[in-house]
């Protein structure tokens, strides 16, 4: 005698559930909503796509959870929301369904930081039941427990497969330990993937080479291939090595003092609004050495640096304001743009006010202030303090 089935299990064929098995298919209506989802994401509209895979995701099948969730952890053009993407994970990962290894590999990505422990284990768990993909993070996350033998397989592993991290990773292991013919193999795998990302325009790329040949640890250390990069990757537009070319130039930090290249590089960061090329063209022009003197752009340059936090600008503009040299004095102005620096710990502003303490310049003489500035400016290694603690002594 056949049984005629019941309503709950019929309802349960129809949602894609049986016995507690998620199918592929999500529950009518939803699964048209999933399927649009993924199609208007790769057509790039994001805000449809999103909205779609939600509707999808109330269903509460693990699938359309799991799409969701990593369009909110992980999506480009949406606002994230790592919290909810960790519940749908949680609750994906719940449920039996082909895609449960699949749940554990994002969440386990989710949790690195904040639960290390069980990011380790969802991360194993997914790997055992055919998810790869994360074995960089499983040998980082053994790693820091301790375990560098086994760390170092699963960075292999991840090394073999084309992960720039794990070939880095295994290029500084073997680096300190003074096995340079495994460093420079892996540091030669990871310098060609940059260059091919390098030559088709990626800034980041290019600033990662520059910093490997100032290192010397994917590659032989080489200066001028440091710098060759550092220009690559400014004249593809990149504000911070357009910055780090201004400074270069106009203070001769490593690069022949040459005030007009300084000041390109500068302008071209200010153009973009960097405050630190502010600063360092600010100062170029109040000294008047590198650069004729024009005390009017610097005063400029340098409030609105000081105003954006730069510590070296609120430092150079309080040195003058207090002593009024070469701006006009203001010790007032002086004294609070100091102070500001000290907040944000820089030894210059400490010595440049403890001097002013000591010799009563722009500020009433205290030198039992005095002393405490320049002990605390020579404790964080100023050469100036130094001196004179030393002196005291």
């Amino acid at each position: 005698m056949r049984c005629k089935p019941s309503a709950l299990v019929l309802a349960l064929v129809l949602t894609g559930c049986s016995q507690g098995h998620y199918s592929g298919r999500l529950p009518p209506g939803y699964q048209s909503q999933l399927t649009a989802g993924r199609a208007a994401l790769q057509e790039g509209d994001v805000e449809r796509g999103t909205d779609l895979l939600a509707a999808a995701a109330r269903s509460g099948h693990p699938y359309a959870e799991i799409e969701y969730a990593r369009v909110l952890a992980f999506g480009e053009g949406v606002e994230k929301d790592r919290a909810e993407a960790i519940r749908l994970l949680e609750s994906a990962y719940a449920k039996s369904s082909a895609r449960k290894s699949d749940a554990a590999f994002y969440l386990g990505r989710l949790l690195i930081d904040d639960q290390p422990a069980r990011a380790l284990e969802l991360l194993l768990y997914a790997r055992a039941n055919g998810r790869s993909g994360a074995e960089y993070e499983i040998g980082t996350l053994l790693a820091e427990r301790g375990d560098m033998a086994e760390a170092e397989t699963y960075w292999r592993e991840a090394a073999a497969a084309g992960d720039l991290e794990a070939q880095e990773k295994l290029a500084e292991l073997y680096y300190d330990r003074g096995e340079q013919a495994q460093a420079q193999a892996y540091g030669a795998q990871a310098l060609t993937e940059y260059r091919a990302r390098a030559d088709q325009g990626d800034i980041g790329a290019m600033r990662r080479l520059a910093r490997a040949y100032e290192e010397g640890v994917l590659t032989g250390a080489d200066p001028d291939a440091h710098w060759q990069w550092v220009e690559r990757a400014a004249d593809a537009g990149d504000v911070v090595s357009q910055g780090t070319l201004a400074r270069a130039y106009l203070e001769g930090r490593d690069r022949p003092v040459d005030g007009l290249r300084g000041q390109h590089w500068a302008e071209r960061a200010i153009a973009q609004g960097y405050a630190p090329a502010k600063a360092y063209l600010g100062r170029a022009l109040l000294e008047g050495e590198v650069l004729p003197e024009d005390l009017g752009r610097a005063e400029t340059l340098l409030m609105e640096a000081a105003t954006a936090g730069h510590s070296g600008a609120q430092t150079d503009l309080g040195r003058a304001y207090l002593t009024g040299s070469p701006l006009s004095r203001d010790p007032e102005a002086g004294l609070r743009w100091l102070e500001a620096a000290i907040s944000q710990g820089s030894s210059s502003a400490m010595t440049a006010l403890g001097y002013a303490y000591w010799n009563g310049d722009g500020v009433p003489q205290d030198r039992a202030k005095a002393e405490e500035l320049l002990r605390r400016a020579a404790d964080l290694g100023h050469p100036s303090a130094k001196r004179f603690i030393e002196n005291r002594a």
